[in-house]
């Protein structure tokens, strides 16, 4: 989608010649920006490979990056040919009228952006404070463990296991188990389990096995809290003790998952997309902006749904962050490179505004493209499963501010507070400046 509108938006001021010439016009503007944001997100989306501990995390990181590589062939070939043959078609074009001039972005979005620009000191501040304090709160979200939050609400599962947990004790119905070196051992650890606030009872069975049951929710962070105190005073008698049961499982999935995101997908990800957005505007500042701006949008929105989740009755999933930050990664990409495209030409040109024309000229573009994405994602809030209703208002909210910070906020104030520097080590020859 997000390429296809830039091939239409770059053809309509070539309109003027003949369709073919027209559309290989609109090939040539946006062919670096297209390119860029869907080998970005490719890269973003392919270092889910390295989560090889998890299979089907990993089978996205094939999956996807081929369907993007083979959506961004076909707007480079398949796309130009069709508005080769349908350039002129009213049809096509219908309700505007492509033939009228106008300047893309020069309304709201484009007094927003060139505003930003004007007070970049002022908004740089803002936008690093405001992610100082949702860095700050992001670290130490936890989210909810419950498995119930991603089952339908109508599921009979869900059903049977809420009747369970109502009329029985959680605790005895999902114990931890340890099981032994030895009987002496298992006796030992039973003995030091139950001195433990989150341990009701711990009692041998079949010699080497303990069953540990809990005071506690086992199937959410309380549980997982105590199957990590369990597992440690057990290794603390006997080494080679094993801890297993539901909390146990929840642990271990947790460490490994983020893990696996944080030490190798995420610095992965970050690195292959700052490299494709340098590669390809040859500009540092730029290639740390447009990774920063992923940053900033996944922290805000991350930390303001976990924020106003439980006053409005939601518990949000642990695993946000992690489905957050990959998506954004991905999709958000788009956005920077179209802006950095906008704001590259007008400097190439040699205008000395050259950030005002960007933000005219680029920024609605963003902006619209964010909304169709965060529409799209919104639609999750549609769901029965609670966990997926946050997760789709998390996307939204996470797609449409890294589109507000790419083309209204961020980047603009950036490309005004550093200048020329900004696309260094680029310089405008004499000719261009």
């Amino acid at each position: 989608m997000s390429a296809l509108l830039m091939l239409v938006t770059s053809i309509t001021p070539w309109l003027a010649r003949s369709p073919g010439e027209a559309a290989a016009a609109a090939l040539r503007a946006s062919w670096r920006p297209v390119m860029a944001g869907a080998l970005a997100a490719a890269v973003g989306f392919g270092s889910l490979m390295l989560a090889y501990d998890f299979p089907f995390v990993a089978s996205i990181g094939y999956a996807v990056p081929l369907s993007i590589l083979a959506v961004m062939i076909a707007s480079l070939t398949l796309t130009p040919a069709l508005l080769a043959v349908t350039g002129f078609s009213p049809a096509l074009w219908w309700p505007t009228c492509p033939y009228k001039p106008h300047e893309l972005g020069s309304g709201a979005a484009g007094a927003l952006a060139s505003a930003s620009a004007r007070l970049a000191p002022i908004i740089v501040v803002l936008v690093a404070g405001a992610a100082l304090l949702a860095g700050y709160y992001a670290v130490g979200y936890e989210g909810s463990y419950d498995v119930r939050l991603s089952l339908p609400s109508d599921a009979p599962a869900l059903k049977a296991l809420n009747t369970i947990i109502e009329k029985y004790d959680p605790g005895k119905l999902f114990p931890l188990y340890v099981v032994a070196s030895t009987p002496e051992k298992a006796e030992e650890i039973a003995k030091e389990l139950e001195g433990l606030e989150c341990v009701s009872d711990a009692r041998v069975e079949a010699g080497r096995a303990v069953i540990v049951e809990l005071n506690v929710y086992p199937l959410d962070r309380e549980g997982i809290d105590c199957a990590e105190k369990v597992r440690e005073t057990a290794k603390s008698v006997d080494p080679e003790a094993l801890v297993g049961g539901q909390a146990a499982i929840n642990l271990d999935l947790r460490n490994a998952l983020l893990d696996a995101f944080y030490g190798r997908v995420l610095p992965a990800a970050a690195i292959l997309i700052f490299l494709v957005v340098l590669a390809f505007y040859a500009s540092l500042p730029a290639a740390v902006a447009a990774v920063a701006t992923i940053g900033v949008a996944a922290l805000w929105s991350v930390a303001l749904i976990a924020y106003l989740a439980e006053p409005l009755g939601y518990k949000a999933p642990w695993y946000l962050p992690v489905v957050v930050i990959a998506a954004l990664l991905g999709v958000g990409m788009d956005y920077n490179s179209f802006f950095l495209n906008s704001a590259r030409e007008a400097y190439l040109s040699g205008a000395r505004d050259w950030v005002a024309r960007a933000a005219r000229h680029g920024s609605a573009l963003v902006v619209g493209l964010a909304l169709i994405m965060a529409g799209a994602y919104a639609g999750l809030t549609l769901s029965t499963s609670e966990a997926l209703r946050v997760v789709g208002a998390t996307l939204a909210l996470g797609v449409l501010l890294a589109g507000v910070n790419s083309a209204l906020l961020l980047t603009p104030s950036l490309m005004a507070l550093l200048g020329d520097y900004f696309w260094w080590p680029r310089k405008r020859s004499p000719a261009e400046a």
